[in-house]
């Protein structure tokens, strides 16, 4: 009897004990995962803390730096040119220029915030003519001296009706200041790095299709002397940032210009091979629609004051002409 008591105490005991080592275990246990929330948390909020300094940041960039930059478009030709057109600057924080030899376009911008320079070229009609004006300014700022003051330039295309500012700040940051780059492009939004896609979208549109045999011979030209018809990225020259404090950016811009005048008005396909021989200093933006930085936003659509594109294209006033229109008015163009 006495022996039975002994055990059964025996073993109420350990299975006390035993229980109380579960119970010790599953605190213990208990106190891990709590301390592993806690690190997981603690680490969390540090990467938010992180991003949010970093976001805060880049929105006060624009008060961070203030820089030597102006932003600049053209337009040349009768009214009856299809960019007749201009959009309001997109900041008063920069200077806005917008050179035209055209008066009506002049009085238009008369009491806004653009800096109108009145070009003292006879208006031409001619499809041609007006565009080879407007690609001189547009690949030569150097030689304008209401641009040679600046450090940065930025063109664009006035069909763009607006230019993300900080997104402009963050990428001469980048690129300029911390880079060695004298050129910023973006990535051709649809056509890929081949310079027979360019030109087969090109000529669909007559202003284009009338220069064929000049631009095939241009073509041939640089396929002989070496150069690439398939690279990574295909660059769309509407929107340029350029450090116009680079050694070698006159260099490059006096060469496209000459490329221009050999190729022709359809200056991304001189672009295309002038950035094969320069690809050490061109830096051309990412992917299609919402690349690392993304680059603009399609025909139509409103751009979010939040957005970080860079820049968004207004739809034109009137269609492009293809070569379906070539018996039509030819006094229409895209500058």
């Amino acid at each position: 009897m006495i022996k039975d008591k002994k055990l059964k105490l025996k073993l109420k005991k350990n299975r006390e004990r035993r229980i109380e080592r579960e119970k010790r275990e599953i605190q213990r246990e208990e106190k891990r995962k709590k301390r592993n929330n806690q690190l997981i948390q603690e680490r969390l909020q540090v990467e938010i803390n992180e991003k949010k300094i970093k976001i805060e940041k880049e929105i006060k960039i624009s008060e961070d730096y203030n820089f030597s930059l102006a932003f600049y478009t053209c337009f040349y030709g009768s009214d009856k040119n299809i960019r007749f057109q201009y959009h309001p600057p997109s900041s008063l924080k920069y200077d806005f220029y917008y050179f035209t030899n055209n008066k009506t376009m002049v009085n238009m911008l008369k009491d806004s915030k653009w800096i109108v320079i009145f070009d003292d070229v006879f208006i031409l009609d001619d499809i041609i003519d007006s565009c080879m004006v407007a690609k001189y300014i547009k690949s030569s700022p150097h030689k304008f001296k209401q641009l040679q003051k600046y450090t940065y330039t930025c063109y664009h295309d006035n069909c763009l009706h607006k230019i993300n500012i900080e997104g402009v700040e963050r990428l001469i940051k980048s690129y300029f200041i911390e880079r060695n780059y004298s050129h910023i492009l973006s990535q051709h939004y649809f056509i890929k790095g081949s310079i027979n896609s360019e030109v087969k979208h090109a000529l669909k549109k007559y202003r284009y299709f009338i220069q064929k045999n000049k631009i095939d011979k241009y073509i041939n030209k640089q396929i002989n002397s070496g150069l690439k018809i398939v690279t990574n990225k295909h660059a769309t020259t509407c929107f340029i940032i350029r450090n116009m404090r680079h050694n070698i950016i006159q260099e490059i811009d006096d060469r496209w210009y000459q490329h221009i005048l050999d190729c022709g008005i359809l200056c991304q396909d001189s672009f295309f091979f002038i950035k094969q021989l320069y690809s050490k200093y061109i830096y051309i933006m990412g992917g299609k629609w919402f690349p690392p930085e993304p680059v603009f936003l399609s025909t139509n659509i409103t751009m979010n004051i939040k957005s970080t594109a860079i820049y968004s294209r207004a739809a034109p006033p009137l269609k492009e002409y293809t070569e379906i229109d070539k018996n039509k008015n030819k006094t229409s163009i895209e500058s």
